[in-house]
């Protein structure tokens, strides 16, 4: 008996300010892809490929963590589009508002060559880029995320929040940090 796919959304955090800067949804070893991509100046998207150059040439590591996991698809997909909102795509490496894609899809050259021509569109260079200097996520922001989690009971994902909420008030505490 053929075993399930289990389908999930990972974040890719900033080791040096601990700041989400991208929300996926994958399978297997997709959210380790990104970084091979971005060092052979290959990501489809350039935004998050500069990011993360930029990170690893600061001497920081992209830190990888999955938040939500199911074998449900669909299921997968709604929680993407809600992540991404928790976070703000404003905030986020991300091109789109999450919840579509097609699992094992290969875009074409065409398809890349359309998505890099509107990510530079965007023109997000330098204090441009919602993630120059480390993006901006409010205290509110954060508190809506983590109610909606709690009224949909995904321990999971709130067990993340938590751990981080602990790390950060014990950084505060021991680094002297605000």
């Amino acid at each position: 008996m053929a075993k399930e796919k289990v389908f999930y959304i990972y974040l890719l955090i900033s080791s040096l300010d601990e700041k989400v800067f991208y929300v996926g949804k994958g399978f297997g070893r997709r959210m380790y892809w990104h970084k091979k991509k971005a060092i052979n100046k290959e990501h489809y998207n350039i935004h998050l490929q500069r990011k993360i150059l930029k990170l690893i040439k600061l001497g920081g590591k992209i830190k990888y963590e999955k938040v939500f996991e199911s074998t449900n698809e669909e299921e997968v997909f709604n929680q993407e589009v809600e992540t991404i909102k928790y976070f703000g795509l404003e905030n986020l490496c991300n091109l789109t508002e999450g919840g579509e894609g097609s699992t094992g899809y290969i875009h074409t050259e065409d398809a890349i060559h359309k998505m890099k021509e509107i990510a530079s569109a965007r023109n997000w260079n330098g204090e441009k880029n919602p993630n120059y200097g480390g993006g901006n996520w409010s205290e509110e922001s954060k508190k809506k995320f983590s109610e909606y989690q709690l009224r949909n009971h995904n321990s999971r994902f709130l067990s993340v929040i938590q751990q981080n909420q602990k790390l950060l008030k014990y950084e505060r505490k021991n680094c002297g940090r605000p």
